[in-house]
């Protein structure tokens, strides 16, 4: 999975990442707000079945 410009997410070993979100108004002012985004690896078959109902 790819954040921003080259970073890459192991999503097969990383469970947990944080993203941050910045935003910039025309003054220059930043405002920063996090959030974990978490995985969990999924059956073979669970997955087949997601792709089936999609």
């Amino acid at each position: 999975m790819r954040i921003y410009d080259g970073a890459l997410a192991q999503i097969e070993s990383d469970i947990d990442h944080t993203i941050v979100l910045r935003r910039t108004d025309a003054e220059g002012m930043q405002v920063d707000k996090s959030f974990v985004v978490s995985f969990t690896k999924a059956d073979d078959d669970d997955a087949a079945e997601m792709a089936r109902s999609a």
